[in-house]
């Protein structure tokens, strides 16, 4: 069985409790991750019916946890049709898979502001919709002064969202496809993906303009570009990061510390999501000793580079 997150953030927990102990008995959150609308993942333990139930998962990125039913909706293989690239076919419907490129956007009931809003999604969220360039002329027809698409929810109502706040759903890539693309325009995009999220706040378990943590950022600014990293801050076998010797590290290369995880962005400087008061948040820091930006306690801690350059 499968099934999508139905809300704009739906949070993964790695027990299913919303909160654990830890040592001398201080009660932490057990949030690992945060599911975002539309992605999808595998179910590999029971739901039942009763409230605040978890169900056990993998998303569709491999990472495993435990979600509340109730954010999420599940179906049978057979029922949701098939999928071809980008092309999604659900009861004989296709649809175009796109993602939000905005940092926080309205679904509205029609394509006009003054609409009612259904939800709100955040970036990165995959919607369904149809041929989005028809779309575009069909609506601008009906109303000149924008250029709405209509897309389906998960639960089966339809929206509006202007077309200026989605772009083509980044497919995961496998690693021979990876190795086949621009990697000087892959390492920019990298960097400006990871850019659009300076100034979020800090958030255990983040990945989104809400709220983002260190690997929370560093993962989706992978997935925006179509590649699945391991979300968290560490080196892990079977993903496309590789370790490189430290002289080798490019912008859009990833910093591994210790419970920490950075991109490096050229010029001895990296960009990271930190909860060291004072950041609070996605910020620039520095390698070198001369800048303002510098951290002593980061540069003495890195312990490996990673890349999916090989």
């Amino acid at each position: 069985m499968r099934g999508v997150f139905n809300s704009a953030y739906a949070c993964i927990y790695e027990i299913p409790f919303e909160i654990k102990c830890a040592e001398e008995g201080v009660v932490k959150s057990a949030i690992a991750d945060e599911g975002l609308y539309g992605q999808g993942f595998e179910v590999i333990g029971e739901c039942c019916d009763r409230a605040g139930a978890f169900v056990r998962i993998r998303t569709d990125y491999g990472y495993e946890g435990y979600v509340k039913c109730n954010d999420v909706i599940l179906y049978d293989d057979c029922a949701r049709g098939c999928d071809e690239g980008n092309i999604q076919d659900i009861q004989g419907t296709k649809y175009e898979s796109v993602q939000v490129k905005k940092a926080v956007v309205d679904i509205l009931s029609e394509p006009f502001v003054a609409s009612v809003r259904l939800m709100s999604v955040t970036r990165g969220a995959q919607l369904m919709c149809l041929d989005i360039e028809k779309e575009k002329k069909d609506e601008k027809e009906k109303c000149p002064d924008n250029q709405y698409v209509r897309v389906r929810l998960y639960d089966g109502r339809c929206g509006y969202i202007p077309g200026s706040c989605v772009e083509e759903y980044a497919a995961p890539l496998d690693e021979e496809q990876i190795a086949r693309l621009d990697e000087e325009k892959l390492r920019e995009s990298l960097v400006r993906t990871a850019a659009f999220y300076l100034g979020v706040q800090y958030r255990w378990g983040g990945k989104t303009p809400l709220g983002i943590d260190c690997s929370g950022l560093t993962s989706m600014a992978y997935m925006l570009n179509g590649i699945y990293i391991y979300r968290d801050a560490v080196l892990k076998p079977g993903f496309p990061v590789r370790q490189i010797p430290y002289e080798c590290m490019k912008p859009g290369d990833l910093m591994y510390f210790p419970g920490h995880i950075a991109m490096y962005i050229g010029n001895g400087d990296y960009i990271h999501s930190t909860a060291r008061a004072g950041s609070d948040g996605v910020v620039i820091n520095s390698l070198n000793p001369c800048s303002t930006l510098f951290r002593l306690d980061l540069a003495e801690s890195l312990y490996a580079v990673g890349s999916v350059f090989t």
